[in-house]
Protein backbone atom coordinates (compact mmCIF):
# COMPACT_ATOMS: atom_id res chain seq x y z
CA UNK A 1 0.00 0.00 0.00
CA UNK A 2 3.04 2.32 1.03
CA UNK A 3 4.74 1.47 -2.14
CA UNK A 4 1.51 2.18 -4.34
CA UNK A 5 0.97 5.39 -2.99
CA UNK A 6 5.00 6.54 -3.13
CA UNK A 7 4.30 5.37 -7.13
CA UNK A 8 1.42 7.65 -7.44
CA UNK A 9 3.21 10.64 -5.63
CA UNK A 10 6.68 10.00 -8.61
CA UNK A 11 3.61 9.97 -11.40
CA UNK A 12 2.24 12.91 -10.21
CA UNK A 13 5.73 14.70 -10.06
CA UNK A 14 6.09 13.85 -13.22
CA UNK A 15 3.05 14.59 -14.97
CA UNK A 16 3.40 17.75 -12.88
CA UNK A 17 7.07 18.50 -14.35
CA UNK A 18 5.83 17.35 -18.07
CA UNK A 19 3.09 20.13 -17.69
CA UNK A 20 5.43 22.98 -16.67
CA UNK A 21 7.49 21.78 -19.30
CA UNK A 22 5.10 22.31 -21.73
CA UNK A 23 3.87 25.53 -20.63
CA UNK A 24 6.74 27.11 -20.53
CA UNK A 25 7.61 26.00 -24.15
CA UNK A 26 4.29 27.31 -24.72
CA UNK A 27 5.33 30.70 -23.38
CA UNK A 28 8.13 31.04 -24.98
CA UNK A 29 6.85 30.53 -28.33
CA UNK A 30 4.25 33.22 -27.62
CA UNK A 31 6.53 35.37 -26.70
CA UNK A 32 9.08 35.03 -29.39
CA UNK A 33 5.48 35.45 -32.09
CA UNK A 34 4.73 38.39 -30.45
CA UNK A 35 7.97 39.77 -30.57
CA UNK A 36 7.92 38.66 -34.73
CA UNK A 37 4.55 40.16 -34.70
CA UNK A 38 6.19 43.78 -33.26
CA UNK A 39 8.71 43.91 -35.51
CA UNK A 40 6.65 43.03 -38.95
CA UNK A 41 4.55 45.84 -37.46
CA UNK A 42 7.38 48.18 -38.02
CA UNK A 43 7.84 47.24 -41.28
CA UNK A 44 4.05 47.89 -42.30
CA UNK A 45 4.34 51.51 -40.18
CA UNK A 46 6.89 52.30 -42.54
CA UNK A 47 5.11 51.37 -45.79
CA UNK A 48 2.63 52.76 -44.77
CA UNK A 49 4.16 56.12 -44.49
CA UNK A 50 5.44 56.08 -48.25
CA UNK A 51 3.94 58.80 -49.87
CA UNK A 52 6.47 59.17 -52.74
CA UNK A 53 8.55 56.48 -54.45
CA UNK A 54 12.41 57.20 -53.04
CA UNK A 55 10.39 56.31 -49.86
CA UNK A 56 10.51 52.78 -50.45
CA UNK A 57 14.22 52.93 -48.66
CA UNK A 58 12.76 53.39 -45.34
CA UNK A 59 10.91 49.72 -45.12
CA UNK A 60 13.91 48.16 -46.62
CA UNK A 61 15.82 49.51 -43.89
CA UNK A 62 13.17 48.63 -41.61
CA UNK A 63 13.42 44.57 -42.47
CA UNK A 64 17.12 44.37 -42.14
CA UNK A 65 16.94 46.46 -38.68
CA UNK A 66 14.18 44.16 -37.71
CA UNK A 67 15.58 41.23 -38.76
CA UNK A 68 18.80 42.25 -36.89
CA UNK A 69 17.06 42.42 -33.43
CA UNK A 70 15.49 39.03 -33.98
CA UNK A 71 18.59 37.40 -34.07
CA UNK A 72 18.38 35.35 -36.66
CA UNK A 73 22.25 34.40 -36.69
CA UNK A 74 22.13 35.75 -40.07
CA UNK A 75 25.59 36.90 -41.61
CA UNK A 76 24.14 39.33 -43.96
CA UNK A 77 20.44 39.79 -45.91
CA UNK A 78 19.19 41.41 -48.51
CA UNK A 79 16.24 42.15 -50.76
CA UNK A 80 16.35 41.29 -54.77
CA UNK A 81 13.74 42.25 -57.82
CA UNK A 82 14.45 39.90 -60.11
CA UNK A 83 14.10 40.48 -64.01
CA UNK A 84 13.02 37.27 -65.46
CA UNK A 85 13.41 38.30 -69.18
CA UNK A 86 17.38 39.74 -68.43
CA UNK A 87 17.86 37.24 -65.58
CA UNK A 88 19.22 40.21 -63.45
CA UNK A 89 18.37 41.87 -60.45
CA UNK A 90 18.23 45.02 -58.51
CA UNK A 91 19.68 44.23 -54.68
CA UNK A 92 19.29 46.39 -51.48
CA UNK A 93 21.94 44.35 -49.42
CA UNK A 94 23.50 45.15 -45.60
CA UNK A 95 26.86 44.87 -44.57
CA UNK A 96 28.07 45.01 -41.30
CA UNK A 97 31.04 47.31 -40.22
CA UNK A 98 32.07 48.17 -37.06
CA UNK A 99 29.76 51.38 -37.42
CA UNK A 100 26.94 48.87 -37.09
CA UNK A 101 25.13 47.34 -40.23
CA UNK A 102 24.53 49.97 -43.34
CA UNK A 103 21.94 49.55 -46.54
CA UNK A 104 23.36 49.37 -50.15
CA UNK A 105 21.87 49.28 -53.14
CA UNK A 106 22.84 48.03 -56.35
CA UNK A 107 21.19 47.30 -60.48
CA UNK A 108 21.55 45.27 -63.14
CA UNK A 109 23.65 42.29 -61.37
CA UNK A 110 23.68 39.15 -63.03
CA UNK A 111 21.80 36.37 -61.79
CA UNK A 112 23.79 33.73 -64.21
CA UNK A 113 27.40 34.32 -62.76
CA UNK A 114 27.00 31.57 -60.26
CA UNK A 115 25.08 28.21 -59.71
CA UNK A 116 24.06 29.86 -56.55
CA UNK A 117 22.08 32.53 -58.19
CA UNK A 118 21.27 30.75 -60.87
CA UNK A 119 19.52 28.17 -58.31
CA UNK A 120 17.67 31.20 -56.93
CA UNK A 121 16.93 32.98 -59.78
CA UNK A 122 15.12 29.19 -61.30
CA UNK A 123 13.47 28.79 -58.20
CA UNK A 124 11.76 32.40 -57.94
CA UNK A 125 10.70 31.55 -61.50
CA UNK A 126 8.78 28.82 -59.56
CA UNK A 127 7.76 30.97 -56.79
CA UNK A 128 9.95 28.54 -54.54
CA UNK A 129 12.14 28.70 -51.72
CA UNK A 130 15.90 28.25 -52.33
CA UNK A 131 18.36 26.95 -50.06
CA UNK A 132 22.56 26.29 -51.35
CA UNK A 133 25.42 25.42 -49.36
CA UNK A 134 28.73 27.73 -50.41
CA UNK A 135 31.85 25.71 -48.99
CA UNK A 136 35.43 24.90 -50.95
CA UNK A 137 36.27 26.21 -54.25
CA UNK A 138 32.52 26.98 -54.42
CA UNK A 139 32.66 29.02 -51.85
CA UNK A 140 35.60 30.86 -53.04
CA UNK A 141 34.30 31.24 -56.92
CA UNK A 142 31.14 32.71 -55.57
CA UNK A 143 33.11 35.47 -53.92
CA UNK A 144 35.40 36.16 -56.69
CA UNK A 145 32.46 36.32 -58.93
CA UNK A 146 31.19 38.55 -56.36
CA UNK A 147 34.11 40.88 -56.49
CA UNK A 148 33.36 42.60 -59.69
CA UNK A 149 29.63 43.65 -58.55
CA UNK A 150 28.87 47.20 -57.38
CA UNK A 151 27.92 46.43 -53.81
CA UNK A 152 30.75 45.25 -51.66
CA UNK A 153 30.86 42.49 -49.49
CA UNK A 154 33.13 42.25 -46.32
CA UNK A 155 36.52 42.26 -46.95
CA UNK A 156 37.20 38.87 -45.05
CA UNK A 157 34.76 37.26 -47.37
CA UNK A 158 35.26 38.86 -50.49
CA UNK A 159 38.60 37.86 -50.35
CA UNK A 160 39.41 34.41 -49.56
CA UNK A 161 42.60 32.83 -49.93
CA UNK A 162 41.62 30.06 -47.63
CA UNK A 163 38.34 28.31 -48.05
CA UNK A 164 39.12 24.35 -46.85
CA UNK A 165 36.49 24.13 -43.98
CA UNK A 166 34.54 27.24 -44.63
CA UNK A 167 31.02 26.41 -45.62
CA UNK A 168 27.93 29.36 -45.76
CA UNK A 169 24.23 29.02 -45.90
CA UNK A 170 21.89 30.89 -48.31
CA UNK A 171 18.27 30.93 -48.20
CA UNK A 172 15.92 32.66 -50.12
CA UNK A 173 12.48 33.44 -49.17
CA UNK A 174 10.52 34.03 -52.63
CA UNK A 175 7.72 36.76 -53.44
CA UNK A 176 6.32 37.35 -56.46
CA UNK A 177 8.06 40.62 -57.69
CA UNK A 178 12.03 38.84 -56.07
CA UNK A 179 12.77 37.31 -52.77
CA UNK A 180 14.46 38.13 -49.33
CA UNK A 181 17.90 36.39 -48.98
CA UNK A 182 20.24 35.99 -46.20
CA UNK A 183 23.37 34.08 -45.31
CA UNK A 184 24.32 31.92 -41.90
CA UNK A 185 27.54 30.32 -41.16
CA UNK A 186 25.31 27.00 -39.72
CA UNK A 187 22.00 25.41 -41.81
CA UNK A 188 18.94 27.75 -41.37
CA UNK A 189 16.52 26.13 -38.77
CA UNK A 190 12.50 25.71 -39.57
CA UNK A 191 11.85 29.12 -37.73
CA UNK A 192 14.18 31.34 -39.12
CA UNK A 193 12.87 30.05 -42.69
CA UNK A 194 9.48 30.98 -41.59
CA UNK A 195 10.36 34.21 -40.04
CA UNK A 196 11.86 35.37 -43.33
CA UNK A 197 8.86 33.94 -45.31
CA UNK A 198 6.98 36.36 -43.43
CA UNK A 199 9.58 39.51 -43.60
CA UNK A 200 9.17 38.69 -47.25
CA UNK A 201 5.18 38.73 -47.58
CA UNK A 202 5.02 41.92 -46.13
CA UNK A 203 7.85 43.18 -48.35
CA UNK A 204 5.62 41.91 -51.21
CA UNK A 205 2.91 44.44 -49.66
CA UNK A 206 5.36 47.26 -49.58
CA UNK A 207 6.60 46.69 -53.29
CA UNK A 208 3.07 46.59 -53.86
CA UNK A 209 2.38 49.98 -53.01
CA UNK A 210 5.85 51.67 -54.41
CA UNK A 211 4.96 50.63 -57.38
CA UNK A 212 1.35 52.29 -56.90
CA UNK A 213 3.03 55.46 -55.90
CA UNK A 214 5.36 55.36 -58.94
CA UNK A 215 2.82 54.62 -61.59
CA UNK A 216 0.88 57.48 -60.03
CA UNK A 217 3.70 60.22 -59.90
CA UNK A 218 4.38 58.78 -63.54
CA UNK A 219 0.85 59.80 -64.40
CA UNK A 220 0.53 63.57 -62.59
CA UNK A 221 4.28 64.06 -64.64
CA UNK A 222 2.81 63.36 -68.06
CA UNK A 223 -0.86 65.25 -66.96
CA UNK A 224 1.70 68.45 -65.95
CA UNK A 225 3.33 68.08 -69.58
CA UNK A 226 -0.48 67.95 -70.82
CA UNK A 227 -1.04 71.00 -69.23
CA UNK A 228 2.09 73.03 -70.00
CA UNK A 229 1.24 71.84 -73.61
CA UNK A 230 -2.05 73.48 -73.65
CA UNK A 231 -1.16 76.52 -72.16
CA UNK A 232 1.78 77.02 -75.41
CA UNK A 233 -1.10 76.29 -77.92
Amino acid sequence: MKKQKEHSQQLGKEQLQSILEEKTIAMGQMKRELEVEASLEQVRAKAMAMHRSEDLALPVASIFEELEKLNLGTLRCGIGILDKEKRTVDVWSTLKTDNGVIAQVSGDESMDSHPLLQGAIDAWMKQEDYDYVLEGEDLYSYYKTQGGANFKLPLSQSILSKTEGLKEYYHLASFRAGGLYAFRETFFPGEAKMVMKRFANVFEQTYTRFLDLQNAEAQAREAQIELALERVR
